[in-house]
C-alpha cells in the first residue's frame, strides 16, 4: 500500500494510512485514482460523477479474492518496486488496508459506470501490467466506451510517463 508522500506533486489523500471512510466526501476539480484507490472513487460514485476523472492503471476485471491475492503475489514478485518508495507497515494501518481491499473488491462498482456518461473518465493503463488492469480489464472498460490511453514501457506501478500523461489530460 502506497503512501501519498511518494506522490508529492498531488494533493492526496491517504485511504491506506488514515481512517478515511468510503463514502467522504471529494472537494475537488479533478480526481486521479491509483489502482484499487479507483474502487474508493466508485464509491462516491454519487459525489463525484460530475468531475473529471482519471483512473491509472484500475482493478477491474470481476475476479474472486483469491485470484486477486494471486495476482498480487504475481505483481510483488515480477514488477520491480522502488527502494525509494514509502509503504505502510504499521500492522493496525495494514490491517485496516486489507479490510478495505476486501469491501473495495466484493462489489462490482464499475457497474456504477453503466447507463452513465463516460465522457468525464479516462483510464491511464501501462501497456505492461498484466497483473491488475490487464486486457480483460480493458475490454470491460471499453464496452463502457471509456477513453484508454496505453502507455508503453510502463506496468502497474506509477511512474513518470504516468506523470507526463496526467499532465496532458489535465492540461498542465
Amino acid at each position: 500500500m502506497d503512501q501519498g508522500i511518494n506522490f508529492p506533486q498531488y494533493e492526496t489523500l491517504e485511504i491506506w494510512k488514515e481512517n478515511i471512510r468510503p463514502n467522504v466526501k471529494l472537494d475537488c476539480d479533478i480526481i486521479i485514482a491509483h489502482s484499487l484507490g479507483c474502487h474508493f472513487t466508485l464509491f462516491n460514485w454519487e459525489n463525484v460523477k460530475d468531475k473529471k476523472i482519471v483512473f491509472v492503471n484500475p482493478l477491474v476485471s470481476n475476479r474472486n479474492v483469491f485470484s486477486w491475492f494471486w495476482q498480487w503475489v504475481k505483481f510483488r514478485m515480477g514488477e520491480r518496486q522502488s527502494v525509494e518508495r514509502r509503504y505502510i507497515k504499521n500492522p493496525a494501518k495494514v490491517a485496516r488496508g486489507i479490510f478495505y481491499y476486501f469491501k473495495f473488491l466484493m462489489p462490482d462498482v464499475f457497474s456504477r459506470l453503466d447507463n452513465t456518461s463516460s465522457q468525464n473518465i479516462v483510464v491511464i493503463r501501462g501497456k505492461n501490467d498484466i497483473y491488475f488492469c490487464d486486457e480483460d480489464s480493458c475490454q470491460v472498460l471499453r464496452e463502457k466506451n471509456i477513453s484508454i490511453i496505453e502507455l508503453d514501457e510502463v506496468g502497474h506501478l506509477w511512474n513518470s510517463k504516468i506523470d507526463e500523461e496526467i499532465r496532458r489530460i489535465v492540461g498542465e
